[in-house]
């Protein structure tokens, strides 16, 4: 059956990172393509929203609870909803993630492409309801890997040339390295 209003989607965030910045513009971008498509972005908590969005019509909503508390009130919401944070892996709710050792691996094999030799993961302390997050430990121990394997199987002047690349030294200065 056609509806004969627009369909209404709605985006909760709780803080807006880059991660979901970068999830606004692509569902932004899906509902432009669709000219009878609304989205609303909100970052009140859940237990307000999802009443509020419900009353108004919505058709869907993309959510981010930070508990099971919250994931279970989703779940109970009557709303079709996705969820973009997720405390553990879901079987009752749709969610997407990023496949975070790929993540790590791709990142090491594109500074290896670039021919990089030296180069480190970095990230900022995560805490999401009182745990840190695993996220950065899988991603940072998969790009430890991809580095291992690619320089283990270099043949071995490849890999003495990174040691005996000598820096300029700039007189009165001290170079670390």
């Amino acid at each position: 059956m056609k509806k004969n209003r627009p369909i209404t989607l709605a985006y909760h965030t709780p803080v807006l990172s880059q991660n979901a910045q970068a999830i606004i513009r692509g569902v932004s971008s899906y509902v432009r393509l669709h000219a009878d498509w609304h989205l609303r972005i909100t970052h009140d908590k859940l237990d307000k929203v999802l009443p509020s969005l419900k009353s108004r019509g919505v058709d869907g909503a993309f959510v981010s609870p930070t508990s099971r508390a919250e994931e279970g009130l989703v779940a109970r919401c009557g709303i079709p909803c996705i969820l973009t944070h997720v405390t553990e892996p879901q079987k009752v709710l749709p969610y997407f993630t990023a496949n975070n050792r790929l993540v790590g691996q791709m990142g090491a094999e594109h500074f290896i492409e670039k021919g990089f030799t030296n180069f480190a993961y970095y990230s900022l302390i995560t805490v999401c309801s009182g745990q840190k997050s695993d996220w950065r430990v899988s991603r940072s121990e998969s790009a430890k890997q991809a580095a291992r394997f690619t320089y283990s199987n270099l043949p071995l002047p490849a890999r003495m040339r990174k040691f005996r690349r000598k820096r300029p030294s700039i007189p009165g200065r001290q170079v670390h390295g």
